[in-house]
């Protein structure tokens, strides 16, 4: 295989970054995307997710280079990714032309007394001899799967080193020598993971291959009681823009140094920091090799070891709360990292609902105060697994919330509408809702922050129609 090219400095893409990268396109060589968020839930149960095809149009037209990169098939479990989810995946590396595809190395489905689920969220995988050639082997059939260059992106794991595992940099290496992929390396992440007390940065940077790495990322992070986060919310932290110059010139094959900012952090960095940002990254980049190389042939180590699944089903179970038996989860479970991975994962669910249901959210918010709508949320999820999509997190959301939430008033007619108005873009199929007030008087006050005062009584239909 020859070497991939060289694209430059780029940016994670959001529709939010959208102004921003127009009205600077000379800041930024390429864009980064992320596949899942044009990916819609499968209609019925066996099916495979389907993708919005105008929002994907949009990113397709935009004109500087792209690559995929995705944050909801992980390959670091020891159950196989479900092949389900490749159709899409394919669909949209080849719409959007990637020249290479990069998923994480960690874990996101657990098996628990009611079956399989996915926790939503990506944790850490067990660091076994196993684990590493079992997560090899799912990364070598994806790549194979989709028909072009595969790497695989190291994460950030909170949890305390153990007794036994392999060192980071050595779990990371045997995945890349099963596999015969690529290494995307976060140096936001191997610092955040220095910094957390796990294995320090030059001891990774010794065990991994350094001239397997196609892709770099950095970001900057945030406090929390005593951690620091990976939470891609601010500009790149001077460390690590002193270590990216450092391991620059050791990457002989990379092809992109990515920036990763979340939208709801952009107001905070703001244009002009942005672009100061990725002008010091360009300069982080000129220290690359002169050229990029054939990417030179290594040989896969076809292991024929499996990973039992208990490392992936206590890790799953504690992230979303569950109370999970055995041995293995009562010692993870005295671990504080496993409480961080908690509140991340119930701040994203709660941000899945908050977007989706926005006025239904606002609405309970106005009645219940910021610590009751944090108290039913907190209710939801003790009862309900997560879900990978935002539609079927509201869904959940607004069925425990009719079974066993407040009766408020306008609650079930403004829930029932901004549902009609998820599904349509999945079913194409339209919907009546009928309002049991004035519709324009309680969607308009709840849009302005306020709640309805004395919207008149009756029977309003209000249709939701595709388009």
């Amino acid at each position: 295989m020859g070497g991939l090219p060289a694209l430059g400095v780029g940016l994670t893409y959001w529709p939010r970054l959208g102004p921003f990268v127009e009205a600077y396109p000379e800041s930024v060589d390429l864009l980064e995307f992320q596949p899942e968020t044009v990916w819609l839930p499968p209609r019925a149960a066996g099916q495979a997710c389907t993708y919005d095809a105008s929002a994907l149009d949009a990113v397709a037209a935009l004109p500087h280079p792209k690559i995929a990169h995705g944050v909801g098939f992980p390959v670091g479990g020891a159950r196989r990714p479900d092949p389900a989810h490749v159709p899409p995946l394919r669909a949209v590396v080849d719409r959007i032309g990637a020249p290479w595809v990069s998923e994480h190395l960690a874990v996101n489905t657990a098996g628990g007394p009611e079956g399989e689920y996915c926790t939503a969220f990506l944790l850490p995988p067990a660091q076994t001899p196993e684990a590493a050639v079992t997560a090899g082997r799912h990364a070598r059939e994806v790549a194979d799967a989709l028909g072009r260059p595969f790497a695989v992106e190291p994460g950030v794991s909170y949890l305390r080193p153990r007794p036994g595992e392999m060192a980071d940099g050595e779990y990371v290496a045997t995945v890349l020598a099963e596999s015969g992929c690529g290494l995307l390396l976060d140096l936001h992440n191997v610092w955040t993971n220095a910094r957390n007390g796990r294995q320090p940065v030059d001891e990774f940077l010794a065990q991994v291959p350094l001239d397997r790495v196609w892709e770099v990322h950095v970001a900057g992070g945030s406090e929390y009681e005593g951690y620091w986060l990976d939470a891609h919310s601010d500009v790149v932290p001077d460390p690590v823009m002193a270590l990216a110059r450092e391991v620059m010139p050791d990457l002989p094959n990379v092809g992109a140094l990515i920036f990763e900012l979340l939208p709801m952090f952009y107001d905070g960095v703001g244009p002009d920091r942005l672009r100061a940002q990725l002008d010091a990254l360009r300069g982080v980049w000129a220290l690359r090799p002169p050229s990029c190389p054939a990417l030179p042939a290594r040989p896969v180590v076809t292991g024929s070891a499996v990973a039992s699944t208990a490392w992936d089903d206590a890790i799953g179970g504690l992230a979303v709360g569950r109370d999970v038996p055995g041995d293995l989860a009562a010692s993870l479970a005295g671990d504080p990292g496993v409480r961080v991975f908690a509140m991340l994962l119930g701040e994203l669910r709660g941000s899945m609902v908050a977007r989706a249901l926005k006025l239904t959210t606002r609405l309970l918010l106005l009645h219940l105060g910021e610590a009751g709508l944090r108290d039913l949320l907190a209710k939801y999820w003790a009862t309900e697994y997560p879900r990978l999509f935002a539609v079927r997190e509201a869904e959940g959301f607004a069925a425990f919330v009719r079974a066993h939430g407040p009766r408020l008033p306008h609650l079930d007619d403004v829930m029932t509408f901004e549902l009609a108005l998820l599904n349509v873009v999945i079913d194409d199929a339209g919907a009546t809702i009928v309002f049991g007030a004035e519709p324009n008087e309680v969607l308009g006050a709840l849009a302005a922050g306020r709640l309805p005062e004395s919207p008149a009584a009756g029977s309003y239909p209000v249709v939701v129609a595709p388009g």
